[in-house]
């Protein structure tokens, strides 16, 4: 199924600046809906412009997008046994949305039996959609990759995710949660994104979580850049994670863009 919709009042168009502003937002299973809220409505946040959310459900998506008047598109990825939900990954705008897209990864998690309450095998999709902002039409892709896998069966999700992005258009932005665990794997995933002409404008952010699982505690929070920003057609004007507690196991990553002369 896909969900979408518009809760937009005004239309967000300004021509004096060719720059807008990004999230991508891992928000562990949509289970603090109103904290991620008043997150994405914090000084930090409020100003951007696109949001593009892993792990969430239907119910999430509407709520923060009636809460900050987006439109939005959700297409569920699977169904979780253990939180009773679906989990997906969502865009939503303060512009329209236009055409929307599931792409079908043909990837898929695999946890050992340690990890109690996941469903074995975990499809992976990626949410795509079109929107016209300053009057370049733009692609924006979010994803989350396959965890507990190896480095290179998560190089061979990012080849197919960037090899279908690529073909996009001029302008498209691809970000998400691609479990990437140490310098080599990001740096694996980035070739992958750079031999399709992306640029990886996240690869010094350092880490993007504000918590380790206990079974993970062995491992230095530093090695977790899981999540990554990669564009085609943009110069980076900034990107930095923004600090927070309590809402998600990830950290909210932003970058504010410019459409390349």
């Amino acid at each position: 199924p896909v969900f979408n919709g518009s809760f937009i009042q005004d239309q967000h168009i300004s021509e004096e600046t060719t720059s807008f502003k990004i999230v991508t937002f891992n928000i562990e299973f949509a289970q603090n809906i109103s904290g991620a809220i008043d997150l994405l409505s914090s000084q930090e946040l409020m100003d951007c412009d696109v949001l593009l959310l892993q792990e969430m459900d239907e119910n999430g998506v509407l709520k923060i997008a009636e809460h900050l008047k987006l439109s939005y598109v959700y297409y569920p990825a699977i169904y979780h046994p253990k939180h009773e939900r679906n989990v997906g990954n969502a865009i939503l705008s303060k512009w329209p949305i236009s055409k929307t897209e599931k792409f079908i990864t043909g990837f898929s998690s695999s946890y050992p039996v340690m990890f109690e309450g996941k469903n074995y095998k975990f499809n992976k999709t990626a949410t795509i959609a079109q929107i016209n902002i300053k009057n370049n039409l733009v692609s924006f892709v979010t994803t989350h990759a396959p965890a507990v896998n190896t480095t290179s069966t998560k190089k061979a999700f990012a080849e197919k995710i960037a090899s279908h992005a690529q073909g996009l258009g001029h302008y498209v932005i691809v970000t998400g949660d691609f479990n990437t665990f140490g310098a080599f794997e990001s740096e694996e995933t980035a070739k992958s994104f750079s031999q399709n002409g992306f640029n990886w404008i996240s690869a010094d952010v350092g880490t993007t979580v504000s918590s380790v699982k206990p079974t993970l505690k062995s491992i230095p929070k530093t090695a977790f850049q899981l999540d990554h920003i990669f564009t085609k057609g943009f110069e980076v004007n900034y990107v930095s994670t923004i600090p927070q507690k309590g809402v998600s196991d990830h950290l909210p990553l932003v970058a504010e863009i410019t459409f390349s002369e």
